[in-house]
């Protein structure tokens, strides 16, 4: 039997240095079977045991008309088109659907979406490929996205949807994060391949995104994934704008601090 553990991200390698190893499926932390049992034993003192189950609202054979309770699956939010920006404000970071869902629970939530969408990206059609970084060659994998509606009046960011991407086209929608870390090149490339863009159209595109961006950061919001929650999704975390926003700004600080 698999032992899956709770590590928090910022332990993430004092885990490793441990013996915890990472179960890219799943997306979460795990003790290896053939781990030393002294070993073993000090995962176990640092970090408690997360027991993995399916939801009732996910089926065991996931098909692709399966959707959650209330689910848009046609959602594209502001564009009219599926690879778009879709930059989260700063004062929701660290909330986010990965965050929100119980970590039991989070694998599930990712495999059906994966199973659904025929394992291939949902806005570009291909299926992971492997990817070159700087430290080598790394196994591609389909990434779960959320999409969100962002009602200014009453401050309220919704889930609508669930997708799957890879790699490539998640890093284009993240494309303030993309800049970050000094890919925004081939971000930009890549949202003009997949939309057969111009250079000028994904510059356009490119500067309403940010000016969008900026407008929905500088307020707060309240988190509404009842979506996943009348599925029988356990979640975790802040809901409420305010709370949100102190740990959008702690973990921000923490993140620029090295900790």
């Amino acid at each position: 039997m698999t032992l899956y553990i709770d590590v928090p991200f910022a332990e993430k390698d004092a885990a490793r240095a441990m013996g915890a190893r990472w179960d890219n499926t799943r997306k979460l932390w795990f003790i290896p079977a053939a781990l030393h049992q002294q070993d073993r034993g000090q995962l176990l003192l640092h970090f408690p045991i997360i027991e993995v189950d399916r939801p009732a609202g996910i089926p065991e054979v996931v098909t692709p008309d399966f959707a959650f309770p209330g689910e848009d699956r046609q959602y594209c939010g502001y564009l009219n088109g599926n690879l778009y920006i879709d930059m989260i404000p700063s004062s929701c970071w660290f909330t986010n659907i990965r965050s929100a869902i119980a970590s039991h629970h989070w694998g599930a939530v990712r495999v059906a979406i994966i199973a659904r969408a025929g394992n291939r990206c949902e806005c570009c059609g291909s299926p992971p490929l492997p990817r070159k970084t700087e430290d080598g060659v790394k196994r591609g994998s389909l990434e779960c996205h959320e999409r969100w509606a962002f009602h200014e009046p009453s401050g309220v960011q919704t889930l609508k949807r669930l997708i799957a991407l890879c790699s490539d086209c998640h890093e284009a929608t993240h494309y303030g994060l993309a800049e970050m870390q000094g890919r925004g090149p081939q971000a930009r490339e890549h949202l003009m391949t997949v939309n057969r863009w111009t250079s000028a159209q994904v510059d356009a595109h490119i500067a309403v995104a940010f000016a969008l961006w900026e407008r929905r950061s500088s307020r707060t919001w309240i988190l509404d994934i009842s979506m996943i929650e009348r599925a029988g999704i356990a979640t975790t975390g802040p809901t409420d704008g305010a709370s949100r926003a102190a740990r959008a700004r702690e973990e921000t600080h923490a993140v620029r601090n090295g900790r």
